[in-house]
Parts: C-alpha cells; structure tokens; sequence
C-alpha cells in the first residue's frame, strides 16, 4: 500500500473507531435504561449532542463536503441523502434538546446513536473497500445517471410525506403532525440510501480484478472487466496462441537436381536475418546439421509473405504460396506435396531461385497442451470462437479442427488483421482478440478487447486491455469466467436494492401506521439499512470464493 493510501487507510481507521465506541456506547446506555431521559436531565442530553456533532463532523466530513460541492454544482448524489438523513436527524434532536416541551413525549428520542452509527458503518464500508484495492489498484466509478433519478425521487418522495402528514397527521389521529411527518420524512432519507448498492458494486468489481489478478490476469482499467463480460466473439491467433510458437522442420521436398543440404543452405541463409518464428526453424534446423551459410546482400521482408535477398548473383524469395504468385514463380509441380503437408497441419515454406521453384520445407509448430480445453471453455461460455492467421487454408483448418474451433480466417496479411476485426465489429459483434507478437497490435488496438499472451514483451502497452502473465488460452477464459460472475452478483445486489427500497420506503413513510399504529423511525431504518448493507457486501465478496473452471 502506498504511503497516500497507508494515510488514507489510518484516518478510515481512526474515524471508524470513533463513531463505533460512541455509537454503540450510546446504544448500549440507552438500551439499558442507563441513560437518563430528556425531562430528568437536558444537559446531559445537550453535551451528548454537541459530542455526537462533533463526532459526526470528524468523521463524516467528508460526506457532508462532497455533498455541498454537488449542490455547488446542481449534482444530486447517493451523499446527499446521507448528508441531509443524517443532518436532518441531527438537528431534530436537538431541537428536541432545546425545547422538549413542544414535542409530545412519545416523540422524546434523541437519535444522535443512530447518526454516528451510521457514519461508522459508511467507514468502515471504505475501510474494507481500499484493502480490495491494494490488489485492484484501478478506479472505479459507480456513480450512474440513475443514481441522479433515483436521489431525486428520494428527495421528492420525502417531501410529499412531510406536507401529508403535516396536512393530514391530525384527521388519521396523529397527536403531534409536525414531528410525525419531520421523523417520517428522514426516515425516508435513511433508508433509502444508494450507496450502499454502490458499495457493494465498488467491492463487487474490485474483488474481481484482484481475484483477476491471482489468476495472473491484469486489467489495463476497471471498464474493461465489463467490455469482457459483454463479448460476443474470440478471435484467436494461430502462432504463439494456439500453437507454442516454436516450429520446427519435419520435412523437405526439393525440385530435380536439387539437393536437400543445397535447398536448406539457400533457404537459412536468406532467413538469417528475419526474426520470424518460421525463419529461426529454418536456421536452427541447418545449423544442426553443420550446414554453413552463405553471404547474402539486398535482404528485404514482405509482411505476411516471405523474404527475398541475393546469393552472388542471383534472387532468391523463401516464403509462402503468396510470394511466389507475386513473383510469377510456378509451384504446380509440388501440388500433391502441398496437399500432403497442410492437411496434416504442416506450413509449408516455398524456395525459389529468380522464377525457378528449387523446393518446399515443411515445418510444423505444435498445438499446445491446453488450447483445445480453453477452446471448449470459451463456447461453454457461450463465445464464438475464430482462428485469425496467414496460413494457407488447408493448414489454418486442420489446426483448426484438432482444437475444436469450425470458423477460419486464413490466408490474412497482418497488415489486414486489423481489417477483419473492424469488420466483425461492424456486424454487430463485440469483438476480443488474443494475440501474442507484435504483428497482432493493430488488431489487438481494433478490438473491443485486446489480450496479450505472456510471451507478448513487444508489444505496447496502449494496444493492450488484458494482460495475461502466463501463455494458456485459459487465462482468457479465467478472464472470461470472472468477469460473467462479478456481473451476475452486481445484477443480483441491482433487484435486491429495488426490492429493499421498494419496502423500505413504503414503510418509512409511515403509511401503515394508521392501521398497525407502529411507527417506523429512523433507527429502525439504520438498523435495516445495516442489515442490507451486509447482505450486500457479503454477495459482493462471493465474487471471491467463486470459482473458475479451470480451478
């Protein structure tokens, strides 16, 4: 924890303790009858809620500032409710204090334990929330246009129930209609607080980044744990992705009068200087077999193609099937050879002399352990799941089938990978791409959510969302997975809130008292609002204990 957030974490601390032991200290005493009562002794009653404002300032100024700049700037927030339940309660005791004997004795409550009980609970609600965020540093905002709505019809609704039941308190046999309708108005205000949703919500998403995190999951920011849970598409990588990235040489098919060492030779010396995976196989196979390279000069790279340089005097290109179009060389010869290595997943590299094709290495990278099992996970999740690479058809599918996924974009340039993505995303698709080398970061920058792999330390970090410490498939899936539950338990914590207020302001406008003749105060209020408040919170830390599949 840093030293401004270690500040921070000390005065929560010291704020909470205060308004706890003075709280409870005056719940207990009035509990127990040892408090004495208004009439027998108003000074005591006096200094206690001078102790209290005092208390209430100290440790719950900052809610009373946030919401004086809100209405400084014509906000309405979940603080102003606080701020006026608690101000509004405040002052009615005192008066209460001051002039007892225009309250009818029924009314004779001072409700000072209920404010400071309710600001330590507020405090200690922060307290929790910023040990979360050691692991979950990023911030989060909570604070949504409803909120607005939601605080003004609050404010609204305790409006109208002061001026009924200051107009009507007397005709429904009400003794006293202005303490009535000022204790039914607050009450309203008390427990009909938002931010005990927000809390929870806060908790909800930071619990998740941190658990996110153990997983070895992190996210650039808290929006995009929700752009996860709204994905309707995982485009895959081939190389480095689904494959370790690590190809390797396993077979060699040369032209007539063309030997093996001879074609291999040509082929590492031209690939000497690209740093692709299928470049270094090349290079790695023929040093193994004590095979020296040649001098080449006029080196030059085509994305998504090949390589081109000379040896004395003549060109020669090594790449794909692409590149040889591009440069009229003719590969029919070594049709049936093509056919053979690609539907059994092998890549094969074309060399070629000027227009003279001289022969095709093969070369496969194998899949990894566990791609096959976070492909399944992904459509269990309910994903599409499509494999984006350069490859040529036959190979890109038969990869493709032994990992479970049917949807293939073949044959793409990385240069135009960026192009499917905007495509995909212009059919109505919320798009995420997992990639790994720094060709793939303009398509990782085009999706909604961009995941590089572990193996990924070129690419930038602007062009990443997720960034996975490991290099499984499941991590993603991991992502996947956490995101989806911390969102159900916001969903569920959503209709709590609206069932919770629903019945919670119903009976703080006092309308069943007619009828029952109970009264619902404010500090029943506070006492149904705490009890909430750790139903929700405690649905939030679930996000915690779930788990994962893969766990």
């Amino acid at each position: 924890m840093q030293n401004k957030e270690q500040q921070q974490f000390k005065r929560l601390i010291l704020k909470s303790v205060l308004a706890g032991v003075l709280g409870f200290v005056l719940m207990a005493a009035n509990s127990s009858g040892a408090m004495p009562t208004l009439m027998q002794n108003p000074t005591v009653w006096l200094i206690i809620g001078m102790l209290s404002g005092v208390v209430m300032w100290f440790s719950g100024r900052d809610i009373f500032i946030r919401t004086g700049l809100a209405f400084k700037d014509y906000k309405l927030t979940g603080d102003t409710l606080i701020a006026l339940a608690l101000g509004g309660i405040w002052l009615y005791s005192i008066l209460l204090v001051l002039l007892p004997e225009h309250i009818p004795a029924v009314a004779h409550y001072g409700y000072f334990d209920t404010a400071i009980s309710v600001i330590f609970f507020i405090n200690l609600g922060k307290v929790f929330e910023l040990k979360i965020r050691e692991k979950a540093p990023q911030a989060i905002n909570t604070q949504s246009k409803f909120e607005v709505i939601f605080v003004s019809s609050v404010i609204i609704i305790s409006l109208v129930t002061f001026v009924l039941w200051f107009s009507l308190g007397v005709t429904l046999g009400v003794n006293d209609a202005m303490s009535f309708a000022i204790i039914s108005a607050i009450t309203v205000l008390f427990i009909s607080s938002p931010t005990v949703y927000g809390l929870a919500t806060s908790i909800t998403l930071n619990t998740a980044l941190a658990k996110a995190a153990q997983h070895g999951v992190l996210f650039s920011n808290a929006e995009v744990l929700q752009d996860v849970n709204s994905l309707d598409m995982i485009v895959l990588d081939k190389t480095g992705t689904i494959t370790q990235g690590k190809p390797d040489v396993v077979a060699v098919h040369t032209a007539k009068n063309i030997d093996v060492t001879e074609l291999l030779q040509v082929a590492a010396s031209v690939e000497s200087q690209s740093p692709h995976p299928l470049a270094n196989a090349i290079v790695l196979n023929a040093k193994h077999q004590d095979i020296s390279l040649l001098d080449i000069t006029q080196f030059n790279s085509v994305a998504g193609m090949g390589v081109s340089a000379k040896i004395a005097n003549e060109i020669f290109y090594v790449g794909s099937d692409l590149l040889m179009q591009q440069q009229n060389v003719d590969i029919l010869e070594f049709e049936e050879s093509i056919e053979t290595l690609t539907t059994n997943s092998v890549t094969p590299v074309f060399v070629a002399r000027n227009q003279q094709i001289l022969g095709i290495i093969g070369l496969a990278d194998p899949i990894k352990a566990d791609s096959k099992a976070a492909v399944h996970r992904f459509i269990r999740n309910g994903l599409l799941v499509v494999m984006l690479c350069g490859d040529n058809k036959n190979t890109a599918h038969a990869i493709a089938t032994q990992v479970g996924i049917t949807q293939v974009m073949a044959e793409v340039l990385p240069q135009h990978k960026a192009e499917q993505i905007d495509k995909l995303i212009r059919d109505g698709l919320n798009i995420a791409m997992v990639g790994h080398a720094v060709n793939d970061e303009p398509a990782l920058t085009s999706a909604q959510v961009g995941f590089a792999l572990g193996e990924s330390r070129n690419i930038t970090s602007e062009g990443i969302d997720v960034s996975l410490i490991s290099g499984s498939l499941h991590a993603v899936a991991d992502a996947v997975e956490i995101s989806t539950t911390a969102f159900k338990k916001i969903q569920q914590n959503l209709y709590a809130t609206f069932i919770y207020n629903f019945i919670g302001i119903t009976l703080a406008t006092g309308i069943f008292y007619p009828v029952l003749g109970f009264l619902f105060t404010p500090i029943y209020a506070a006492a149904v609002m705490v009890l909430f408040s750790f139903i929700l919170v405690n649905n939030a830390y679930r996000v915690k204990w779930s788990k994962t599949v893969d766990e």
